[in-house]
């Protein structure tokens, strides 16, 4: 049985608002979705560090959405992947109406990263939304509009990625088997 919740309302929002390159509230609309999806994993976690291991568990998802690349765990000045998208994005985001001057989302097709300077291509965004969508907790959730996503050379539907970690999962390892 499949049913329509506030996660995955707000997940069609983000990606309505990330269609029109509106990118802060794509995000603003994803990480109450993130955080609901979170705390069903982390129950017992407060909310910094739920989301940051949330974050973490999908960590080369992530960048394998994002960039078609697999890229390590990556810390530059004490500040981690999610703690950075935390952080800068989240926080600054909900409690102060913007994202922090130190991330953006505008740098089609490449990543840089300093200590005060974290750029990631705009795909980021629906990569985020895609570790929410097939996280295990969200399984039996539907959306109501039919879209697809382009992943490692895939075009897959999002509707039926609702709690399939292990079909993302499975594209991964095939598309990067014998890469090291």
């Amino acid at each position: 049985m499949t049913t329509k919740s506030h996660i995955a309302s707000r997940i069609e929002k983000a990606i309505e608002s990330y269609q029109e390159s509106d990118y802060e509230d794509a995000l603003l609309q994803l990480f109450p979705a993130m955080d609901a999806t979170a705390k069903k994993r982390y129950s017992k976690f407060g909310n910094a560090k739920r989301m940051k291991q949330f974050i973490a568990d999908d960590h080369g998802i992530i960048w394998a959405a994002a960039t078609g690349m697999l890229i390590g765990s990556i810390n530059i000045d004490g500040t981690d992947l999610p703690s950075a998208v935390y952080k800068f994005a989240r926080c600054t985001l909900i409690h102060e109406g913007g994202l922090d001057r130190r991330i953006s989302f505008n740098a089609p097709g490449m990543v840089m990263l300093s200590a005060n300077n974290w750029r990631f291509p705009p795909t980021f965004i629906p990569a985020l939304i895609m570790i929410v969508v097939m996280a295990p907790e969200n399984k039996g959730l539907t959306s109501s509009t039919e879209l697809d996503y382009g992943f490692l050379g895939q075009q897959l539907q999002i509707d039926q990625l609702w709690g399939d970690k292990a079909r993302v999962q499975e594209i991964c390892d095939q598309h990067y088997a014998g890469r090291h």
